[in-house]
C-alpha cells in the first residue's frame, strides 16, 4: 500500500503496494521550522519578519491618523464642543445618580452625535469638578487611535501588501482635508475612521485565512456590532454604509461558511449593538429632525458656501496637497490589479462606488462643512488599497507584539490631550450665573420663581452653550434652576428683531459681551447692538466680568 498525493488534498492514501507513505502539498510549509536543517534560526527570522511587518502596518496607520486626532496645545472649546461637553456632563450626573427620567431628558435634548454624551462616564461622578472635563479629549483620542490599531490588523489580515498599507497611511497623513477637525471635541474624525474600518470589513472577509472557528465567527460578529454601534451613534449618515456593506457581508458569510456561521455572527453583533439600537430607536425622531434641518432645512442656508458642484470637486481634488502622490500611486495600483484580476476587483469597485455615492450625498446639501467630507478622505486610500487584497502576507504571530504595542501607544499618545482644554470662558460663564444668583437673592423675590436669563451675544467660547455647561457643573440648586436661553438663534427660528426685543423685555436678565467676537458668523451677532441698547435702556448693569471684551450682566426692569 502507498499513499499518493492528489492535487488540493492534504493527505490521501491508496492501496497500491505493501508500503505506506503520506504526502502533503507544500510539505516544507507544514514542517515545523525546528525540524529542518537550520530551521530554528529560520523560524526566529520568520517571527522577526512577521513582527516587523505588523509593527510597520501599525506605524503606518497611527502615523496616518495622529495629526487629525491629537491636539496638545490648549484651546478654548467652541460652540459645538461646548454643546457636547454640557450634554456629556448632563448624562454623567444623571447616570451616577441612577436617575433614569433625568437621563432620558438629557438624551432627549441631544439632537446629534449621542456617542459623545457617554464619553465622560469614564471620568466617574463629576460632581461639579470642572477639571474632569479634561478627560473628554483623552477618551475621544484613545477611541480614534484604537480604531486605527484595529484597521492596521484588518489590513494585514486581509493580506494587503505592506507597500499599499504604507501608502494608505501616508495619504491619510498628508491630505490636508483629513485635518478638518484637528483634535477638537467633534465626532467627525472618529466617525470617519469608523466608516473606513467598516468598508475594510469586505476585503477582510475575502482575504483572511484560514477558515474561522466558531469562536472566530463570534469575534467577527462582535467586530460588526462595535463598528455599527460607533457609526450609528456618531451620525445618521452611517445608515448608508449599513445598507451598502452589511447585507453583502451576510451573503458572503452564508456562501463561504453556511447559515450557522451567519447566525453566530448576527447574534454576537445584535448583543453588542443592542444599547446603541435602543438609543437610536428612542430618539430617532430628534436626530432626523436635526439632520434634515441642518443639511437641507432652514439652518443649512446659514452655512451655504454658494460653491457650484464642479468648483467644489475641483477644490477637493486640488486640496489634496502632498497626499496626491500616495493617492496617485494607489490609483495606479488599483488600475493594475483590476486589469490583472478583474473578478477580484468587483468588491473594491463596489466599495468605491459606495464611497462616491456618499460624497454626492454630502455635496447635495447646501451645508458643505469640510468636516462632512472626512469619511471620504479617510476611507478612500483604504478602498484603493483593497484592490490588492489577498496578495500580501498575513501572520497572526506578528500581532502578539504589535497588539499590546498598539494599545500602549493609544494610551501614551492620548493622555497629554488632557491639557488641551482652556476653560477660562466656562469659568467666566460660571461667574456670570453666580452674579445673577447673588443679585436675585438681594431682591425680594420668592425662590420658587427662577429667573429667565438671555444672552444677546455670540462668541466661540462664550455663548449659551458655555452657560449651559457652567450650569451643569454647578452644585448650587439656585443656579441650576435658572432658565437659560439665547437671542442669537432667533434669526434661525424665524423670529423678527422686534420679536426678539419683546422676548428680552419679558426676561429677567441679559448677558452681553461687547464688543462682539469678530470671528463669529456675521448673522449670529447681527442684532447685537439692538439687544445691548435695550439692555442699557431698560436694564441696570449688576456685574461686568472679564477684560478686553467683558461680559456685562443686566437686570431687566419690569414696569
Amino acid at each position: 500500500m502507498a499513499c499518493v498525493a492528489r492535487p488540493g488534498a492534504f493527505a490521501t492514501c491508496e492501496i497500491m503496494s505493501d508500503t505506506v507513505s503520506v504526502s502533503t502539498p507544500n510539505a516544507s510549509r507544514w514542517t515545523p521550522s525546528h525540524g529542518r536543517p537550520g530551521g530554528f534560526r529560520q523560524g526566529i527570522l520568520e517571527s522577526r519578519a512577521s513582527a516587523l511587518a505588523a509593527l510597520t502596518a501599525l506605524a503606518a496607520l497611527l502615523a496616518g491618523v495622529v495629526p487629525a486626532v491629537l491636539r496638545y496645545n490648549p484651546h478654548a472649546p467652541n460652540w459645538d464642543e461646548l454643546y457636547f461637553l454640557h450634554r456629556a456632563v448632563c448624562v454623567n450626573r444623571a447616570a451616577f445618580a441612577l436617575d433614569l427620567p433625568a437621563l432620558d431628558l438629557c438624551l432627549q435634548e441631544m439632537v446629534k452625535s449621542p456617542i459623545l454624551a457617554f464619553l465622560l462616564l469614564f471620568a466617574g461622578d463629576i460632581q461639579g469638578r470642572a477639571e474632569l472635563l479634561m478627560l473628554m479629549p483623552v477618551v475621544l483620542a484613545a477611541m480614534s487611535l484604537g480604531i486605527a490599531v484595529l484597521m492596521a490588523w484588518m489590513a494585514q489580515a486581509a493580506r494587503l501588501p505592506l507597500g499599499a498599507i504604507v501608502l494608505g497611511g501616508l495619504a491619510c497623513a498628508l491630505v490636508p482635508h483629513t485635518l478638518a477637525v484637528g483634535g477638537l471635541i467633534f465626532v467627525d474624525t472618529l466617525f470617519a475612521l469608523t466608516v473606513a474600518a467598516t468598508l475594510m470589513l469586505l476585503p477582510l472577509e475575502m482575504g483572511q485565512r484560514p477558515t474561522p472557528s466558531w469562536r472566530g465567527h463570534i469575534a467577527r460578529g462582535v467586530l460588526w456590532g462595535v463598528l455599527a454601534s460607533l457609526g450609528v451613534l456618531g451620525k445618521l449618515t452611517y445608515g448608508v454604509f449599513i445598507l451598502a456593506v452589511f447585507p453583502v457581508l451576510a451573503a458572503l458569510t452564508v456562501r463561504r461558511y453556511g447559515p450557522a456561521a451567519l447566525l453566530l455572527r448576527g447574534a454576537a453583533a445584535a448583543v453588542v449593538s443592542l444599547p446603541a439600537a435602543l438609543v437610536i430607536l428612542r430618539y430617532l425622531k430628534n436626530y432626523m429632525a436635526h439632520a434634515a434641518g441642518s443639511s437641507f432645512g432652514n439652518v443649512a442656508q446659514f452655512y451655504d458656501s454658494g460653491l457650484a458642484f464642479g468648483v467644489l470637486v475641483r477644490d477637493q481634488i486640488l486640496g489634496t496637497g502632498m497626499g496626491a502622490v500616495p493617492l496617485a500611486l494607489l490609483v495606479l495600483m488599483a488600475v493594475f490589479m483590476t486589469v490583472r484580476r478583474p473578478r477580484d476587483a468587483v468588491a473594491p469597485l463596489y466599495l468605491l462606488a459606495v464611497l462616491l455615492g456618499y460624497f454626492l450625498l454630502v455635496s447635495a446639501s447646501p451645508n458643505r462643512d469640510p468636516r462632512f467630507y472626512l469619511p471620504f478622505w479617510f476611507a478612500l486610500p483604504w478602498v484603493l488599497a483593497s484592490f490588492a487584497w489577498g496578495t500580501g502576507r498575513s501572520d497572526p504571530a506578528g500581532w502578539r507584539l504589535a497588539a499590546p504595542a498598539g494599545v500602549a501607544l493609544c494610551v501614551v499618545l492620548s493622555l497629554p490631550t488632557a491639557g488641551s482644554l482652556d476653560l477660562r470662558f466656562v469659568m467666566q460663564s460660571r461667574d456670570a450665573l453666580a452674579a445673577v444668583a447673588a443679585d436675585r437673592a438681594s431682591q425680594d423675590i420668592p425662590r420658587n420663581a427662577p429667573p429667565r436669563v438671555l444672552i444677546g451675544s455670540d462668541a466661540g467660547g462664550l455663548n449659551v452653550e458655555s452657560l449651559l455647561l457652567a450650569q451643569q457643573l454647578t452644585v448650587d440648586p439656585v443656579v441650576r434652576s435658572q432658565r437659560l436661553d439665547t437671542l442669537v438663534y432667533d434669526i434661525v427660528r424665524g423670529i423678527t428683531p422686534e420679536g426678539s426685543v419683546q422676548r428680552l423685555r419679558a426676561a429677567d436678565y441679559l448677558l452681553s459681551q461687547s464688543p462682539p467676537d469678530p470671528s463669529a458668523p456675521e448673522w449670529s451677532n447681527r442684532f447685537h447692538g439692538l439687544f445691548l441698547e435695550e439692555g442699557h435702556r431698560n436694564g441696570d448693569p449688576v456685574a461686568t466680568l472679564g477684560g478686553g471684551s467683558p461680559l456685562t450682566v443686566f437686570r431687566m426692569r419690569h414696569p
